[in-house]
């Protein structure tokens, strides 16, 4: 009968450990060394590569704000707000050309509404106001557009049926030259004498657009789409600035429609 001393295995096991325990710490000295080594190799190509600086930063940051500009549609076209092809993806190449994209507010100056608050949030410093809006509103949100617009040029508008705007006097729009009317909108309140051009698309009937016409006095461009030409005999709209005169108007006879229409004394195309 054999007998097994407890003792004696235990201090087998402790060898056991303590052998593999200075296995491992040479182990680790032999990696601690290598990586001092290549850390010291490292070193002096990192500093060759932080000293090095790509040509296009070292543009100043006016020049590369400026490319930017180029690189979105021309205004006041909408980029998108997502994608290669929106402002965003600049702020994605590296930090300074984040800082300068996020520093530049006409890259952000033309959005879609849909996505206000996120494209607005890189310009929260610049002042916001319309000076090219395109909307399609149902008719109850047409009367929201009521206060001052000083700097608005252009305005494009679809409403869903038929609709009239309040009285709205000539000053709170002084500068709009350009207005696009799409569906069965009144042009009651807007300045009309002071338009240069005016598109009308879907407009019926002929009394919609025809009083309009008639205080356009500085028009130089008219475009009626798909509208309605059948006017009362003897009804002309004299336009002495007209010079581009453009009638859409499937199987009809556009040209007596628009000697019907309009008297165009300075009309080029």
């Amino acid at each position: 009968m054999s007998y097994s001393n407890p003792d004696s295995k235990a201090a087998q096991l402790r060898a056991t450990d303590r052998a593999h325990v200075v296995a491992i710490d040479t182990q680790i000295h032999e990696l601690q060394e290598r990586i001092r080594v290549l850390q010291t190799e490292r070193e002096p190509c990192q500093q060759r590569l932080d000293a090095y600086r790509y040509p296009v930063l070292t543009l100043p940051n006016e020049i590369t704000s400026g490319i930017f500009l180029h690189f979105i549609p021309p205004y006041p076209a909408c980029p998108p707000l997502r994608g290669i092809a929106s402002p965003t993806s600049l702020t994605h190449i590296c930090r300074k050309w984040r800082e300068i994209a996020l520093t530049s507010p006409r890259l952000w100056r033309a959005f879609c509404t849909g996505y206000t608050a996120h494209h607005l949030a890189p310009s929260p410093h610049a002042p916001i106001y319309w000076q090219h809006v395109q909307l399609d509103l149902a008719a109850d949100d047409v009367a929201l557009i009521n206060g001052p617009m000083p700097l608005l040029e252009s305005l494009c508008l679809d409403v869903d049926f038929d609709y009239t705007h309040p009285a709205t006097t000539a000053r709170d729009f002084p500068r709009l030259r350009s207005v696009a009317l799409y569906g069965g909108i009144h042009g009651n309140w807007l300045p009309i004498s002071q338009l240069t051009s005016l598109t009308f698309q879907d407009v019926e009937p002929t009394n919609y657009y025809l009083p309009i016409l008639q205080e356009a006095v500085n028009l130089v461009r008219l475009h009626l789409i798909d509208c309605d030409t059948d006017v009362p005999p003897q009804t002309n709209v004299k336009l002495d600035q007209l010079q581009t005169l453009v009638l859409v108007r499937p199987y009809e006879d556009v040209e007596g429609a628009a000697c019907q229409i309009v008297m165009k004394p300075a009309l080029a195309d």
